[in-house]
């Protein structure tokens, strides 16, 4: 009896052991921060995260314009804080004046010398209006030869997007691409902007799981975009458990913890393989000391003695149950 406790203590003293290196080590290796932009409900119920200086609709747009990119060997661009405030003065004035002159006249580039974007290489525009969704705009722009070239020109590194709804307006919703790139522009280091919960059911892709990037100009500062699949390396969405993605645009790198979880109803069963093993254990035990958040089935089975709370007994549980004690 003597022997086996020790057994079960020797076992739970090395799993919490192995949890707090690989949380260590991850920590040093990480540039995942916690979200400080805002989070939204997407249709179907998961969480993501958006930047404050987008609205939900103009992050999906430049979503969708990056998916193009993507689709053809493109970079992807991004946005910042002033451009999307030029992007959104010329939303509102295309409510007034649907054209790439301003009302007062001047050219619509002149709205990046207002809002300080004074040295660029290169700048565009497309506008658009009566569409009622991020999708319907981006239809008509893609087919449009000439709207379409600027989404897809490799001139330019950055998309603000602006979008102003005017119910009592002819065409109601009003849409606005502008478009620049900066002399001897490049990004210098990545971050990233996660959901509360980095659980998700098997099967998800990294594009759907809602994680913003922020990767950091030398020229403009802090840039935003949607991550998605193509950007990233080390993940399987058909294997259950935690996977360690890193993420890589353009030379900047970043890495980030998700675990993919199928739903066997097994206490302790965290991911969802129908059996208890030490793994398991160590992700009940990481949980418990605040280095993952489950969520969802995963959280439910990480609950193994069923007290409701996920702690270091739960771990000690599974660990046993995984040994055969």
């Amino acid at each position: 009896m003597k022997k086996r406790y020790l057994k079960q203590l020797l076992a739970f003293v090395l799993c919490a052991f192995a949890v707090l290196n690989s949380a260590a080590a991850f920590a040093a290796g990480s540039n995942e921060t916690a979200a400080s932009g805002i989070t939204v409900e997407s249709a179907n119920g998961a969480e993501r995260v958006i930047p404050s200086i987008v609205s939900a609709d103009e992050w999906e747009v430049l979503r969708l314009v990056n998916s193009e990119r993507s689709a053809r060997g493109l970079s992807p661009l991004t946005t910042f804080s002033t451009l999307q405030s030029g992007a959104e003065i010329r939303a509102r004035e295309i409510v007034t004046l649907f054209s790439h002159t301003r009302p007062n006249g001047e050219s619509c580039f002149t709205v990046l010398d207002e809002v300080g974007i004074g040295n660029y290489q290169s700048a565009g525009e497309n506008i658009a209006a009566g569409q009622n969704s991020p999708a319907a705009v981006m239809n008509s722009w893609m087919n449009s030869e000439g709207h379409r070239n600027n989404i897809l020109s490799a001139s330019y590194k950055h998309v603000g997007v602006g979008m102003k709804h005017e119910p009592n307006s002819t065409y109601g919703k009003h849409w606005v691409q502008l478009f620049c790139a900066g002399f001897s522009e490049r990004y210098t280091e990545c971050s990233l902007m996660l959901p509360s919960s980095m659980q998700f059911p098997l099967g998800t892709s990294i594009s759907s799981m809602g994680i913003a990037v922020r990767l950091r100009s030398n020229v403009w500062g802090d840039c935003y975009m949607p991550l998605s699949d193509e950007f990233c390396t080390g993940f399987n969405s058909g294997s259950a458990g935690e996977q360690t993605v890193t993420v890589n645009i353009e030379g900047c790198t970043a890495v980030f913890s998700v675990v993919l979880a199928a739903q066997s109803g097994i206490p302790g069963d965290v991911d969802g393989d129908g059996r208890v093993t030490s793994s398991d254990a160590l992700m009940i035990m990481r949980h418990a000391l605040g280095v993952v958040h489950l969520s969802g089935a995963a959280l439910a089975a990480a609950d193994a003695d069923g007290d409701g709370n996920v702690t270091a007994a739960d771990s000690l549980l599974a660990m046993r149950t995984a040994m055969g004690f």
